[in-house]
């Protein structure tokens, strides 16, 4: 939680993302960029892509399922499988698992 704290979410808006170095604002832009990324995981393995919100963001592939799967790592890594359309991608998903009630703690 600490983390997220540090790095607060935009009230309207995206917070942003690193990618391969490209510090990227837009989520569309943001989204392409991370479907791109994904071309490089071959598999299960993760591969370090960038950075979210002061989380390490990785990818690796699900041969079994044929999808990739982000990891967001902190204290503890969370995962969220990835689509294909580049304005739906983001760790945002994850991210709202992590922002669990404030009286449960992971």
């Amino acid at each position: 939680m600490k983390t997220l704290a540090e790095h607060p979410h935009p009230e309207d808006g995206f917070a942003g993302m690193e990618v391969r170095g490209d510090a990227l604002t837009d989520k569309e832009n943001a989204g392409a960029a991370l479907l791109d990324a994904c071309k490089e995981v071959k598999g299960a393995d993760p591969v370090p892509v960038g950075s979210y919100r002061g989380f390490a963001m990785s990818v690796s592939f699900d041969a079994f399922r044929q999808e990739y799967m982000l990891l967001l790592k902190g204290q503890m890594t969370h995962r969220a499988t990835l689509g294909t359309d580049p304005r739906a991608i983001s760790p945002v998903s994850t991210m709202r698992s992590v922002r669990c009630p404030s009286g449960w703690r992971r």
